[in-house]
C-alpha cells in the first residue's frame, strides 16, 4: 500500500504541480488536485525511509511537533501572518526575491515551531491547545460518558489473582 501511495502521489502529483505552474493557473486547482497527491507521496516516502532507519535528531524534534500538532499548526499560522505583515510592509519586500523570501520564512518559522515544541514538551505532557481540547472534551462528555470504576485490591487478593493467571506463577 505504501509503495502504491508513493508511486501515485509522486508520479501524478509532481507532474500535476509542474503543469499547473507552467499554465500559470490562478484558480487554486493545484491546491486541491495535485498538492494532496504530493503530500501523500512524500508521507509514504518518509514512512518507507524510516521503516529501516533510526529517526535521529531531526526525527525526534519532528516527533515532538507531531505530539502537539494542533498547537504547532496554530503557532505556525500566527508566525506566518506576523512575518508576512512585517516583511510585506518593509522596504525589504521590494528587494527580496519572492522565492528566497518564502524559503527564508519557512525555515525560520519551522525552526521556531520545533524549538517551541521541544521546550514545551520538556515541561508538559501535552501542548497548550491539546490540553484545552482534552479538558473541554471531558467537560462536554462528563454526563454522557461514565468513568470506569476501579476496584482497589489488597496485597493478598493481588497475589491470588496472579496465581490464577495462566503462565504466571505466584510469588
Amino acid at each position: 500500500m505504501r509503495r502504491w501511495v508513493m508511486i501515485v502521489g509522486l508520479g501524478a502529483g509532481v507532474p500535476g504541480e509542474v503543469v499547473f505552474f507552467l499554465m500559470q493557473e490562478t484558480f487554486g486547482l493545484n491546491r486541491f488536485l495535485s498538492a494532496p497527491l504530493v503530500a501523500f507521496g512524500i508521507l509514504a516516502l518518509m514512512a518507507s525511509f524510516y521503516r529501516g532507519h533510526r529517526i535521529g535528531f531531526v526525527g525526534r524534534g519532528l516527533s515532538l511537533v507531531g505530539q502537539m500538532a494542533l498547537s504547532c499548526y496554530v503557532l505556525q499560522n500566527i508566525l506566518g501572518r506576523v512575518a508576512q505583515s512585517i516583511i510585506g510592509h518593509s522596504p525589504l519586500a521590494e528587494t527580496l526575491d519572492p522565492l528566497v523570501g518564502t524559503l527564508a520564512m519557512f525555515f525560520v518559522i519551522a525552526a521556531l515551531v520545533i524549538l517551541f515544541a521541544n521546550l514545551w514538551m520538556r515541561r508538559f505532557r501535552k501542548g497548550p491547545l491539546e490540553y484545552v481540547w482534552d479538558v473541554s472534551f471531558r467537560f462536554l462528555t462528563r454526563s454522557r460518558v461514565k468513568a470506569p470504576t476501579v476496584a482497589v485490591r489488597s496485597h493478598e487478593s493481588c497475589r491470588s489473582v496472579r496465581q490464577n493467571i495462566p503462565g504466571k506463577t505466584g510469588e
